[in-house]
């Protein structure tokens, strides 16, 4: 997704994931698969750093409407820190 930033929570109506998105479904993922995904969420959602997993947030009954999920870009535009 060349127009969103790493980590951005985003709102679709589709039954599938986006390229370049995860369903916020409470997941858990390797860190070697999603190495810049997780440098910037860290296990703030659930995993364990030592044993090489991270969760993503689960938003499963956060939708505002019917038929949408939330989904989390794991690569995108690097955020810079200031």
């Amino acid at each position: 997704m060349d127009f969103a930033l790493t980590g951005s929570i985003v709102l679709f109506p589709y039954n599938f994931a986006p390229k370049t998105c995860l369903l916020c479904d409470g997941k858990t993922y390797s860190m070697d698969q999603y190495i810049v995904l997780f440098s910037l969420i860290g296990d703030f959602y659930g995993g364990n750093a030592e044993e090489g997993i991270f969760a993503v947030p689960n938003l499963m009954n956060a939708s505002p409407f019917p038929g949408m999920s939330y989904y989390i870009v794991y690569d995108g535009i690097y955020p810079s820190r200031s």
